[in-house]
């Protein structure tokens, strides 16, 4: 017969294995909610920067060249940056403790990131006819500095 405050070793044994199996799980869940909600969104920032450099190298033959592309071409480079634009803002808001990550340098500040996507837009009513090379030239100096993209030469 058991006394009160004895424990039997199959007891404590039981207690230690439902102890670890909860400890497991919260560990599983925390570090679930991690990967979610902090790693997956900087993950993705970096895809939409990336994205971004890849296609400022790719469409400079458009915007660079106001008025003198084919209107199919430049309507495609602007539907394309305007694009980025709008996916650079929705990931930023998508990243919790955003400040902090810029203060660490991890990304850059939500200031640039207006200023980056202010200056796609600007890039993107600029393809067309009305754009002037030497202003697109400078629009795009500004989203890599802001971007902290190496620039293309």
């Amino acid at each position: 017969m058991l006394l009160a405050g004895q424990i039997t070793q199959f007891h404590q044994i039981a207690l230690t294995s439902s102890l670890t199996i909860l400890g497991g799980i919260f560990v599983l869940v925390a570090g679930q909610v991690v990967i979610r909600f902090l790693i997956e969104p900087l993950q993705e920032q970096c895809k939409v920067i990336g994205r971004i450099a890849s296609d400022l190298v790719f469409y400079a033959r458009f915007y660079a060249n106001p008025g003198l592309v084919e209107k199919e071409f430049s309507d495609r480079t602007m539907e394309v940056l305007r694009r980025h634009a709008s996916d650079l803002k929705a990931v930023n808001r998508m990243i919790p403790f955003y400040g902090l990550w810029a203060l660490l340098g991890r990304n850059p500040t939500r200031n640039e990131v207006k200023q980056a996507s202010k200056d796609l837009i600007f890039l993107s009513n600029a393809t067309g006819d009305t754009g002037r090379s030497e202003w697109n030239r400078g629009a795009r100096k500004r989203i890599e500095k802001a971007l902290h993209i190496e620039e293309a030469e």
